[in-house]
């Protein structure tokens, strides 16, 4: 009855562009409105992974993407149902791939299992990254954070019916009786 993350059936790579010599610690992530719940189908979001300038060099759009010592000192927060539901997740717990150098100095990636949440529907615009400290005292050069979204799209309303199924079933639960 609720959808369950089996396998990757939607896919979208978001890249998401820090300027050189940026001197913040908060940025947020621009609207993806093919990524938005909206009157023609609900969006859900059900994995998100990132990747390092090890897995992919550079971006689609040709700019390099962030070193795995910058998503070291990066979070991600999601905006769900009107509150940072998902805050501070720390970027490298996002990153399955993990590179190594054999005897022969060449780089191997394991994967990890991806993270994966249930059924989100986020509010992009209002969801961000953040960093104690600004990268490299401002001086660095432009890089990206890629997220990967592994989604699916229903039927408009069919997540307002869970939702309800799911409470109704939680209002039902009772304490053990001695």
């Amino acid at each position: 009855m609720y959808p369950r993350f089996h396998a990757t059936k939607r896919y979208d790579l978001l890249e998401i562009n820090i300027t050189a010599n940026n001197t913040a610690t908060k940025f947020n992530i621009p609207d993806q409105p093919q990524l938005r719940t909206d009157q023609d189908a609900d969006v859900v979001i059900q994995a998100i992974e990132t990747f390092s300038i090890f897995d992919v060099a550079l971006s689609p759009n040709n700019v390099a993407v962030a070193s795995e010592v910058i998503l070291q000192s990066t979070y991600l927060t999601l905006y769900i149902d009107g509150e940072e539901s998902i805050y501070r997740v720390p970027m490298l717990q996002l990153h399955r791939i993990t590179n190594t150098m054999n005897g022969s100095g060449v780089t191997i990636g394991a994967t990890q299992e991806i993270s994966k949440f249930k059924n989100l529907q986020v509010d992009w615009t209002k969801s961000y990254f953040s960093t104690p400290q600004p990268y490299g005292g401002g001086t660095f050069a432009s890089f990206s954070f890629l997220l990967g979204v592994h989604y699916m799209k229903l039927p408009p309303g069919t997540m307002a019916q869970i939702n309800k199924v799911e409470l109704a079933q939680f209002c039902s639960v009772r304490a053990p009786q001695p």
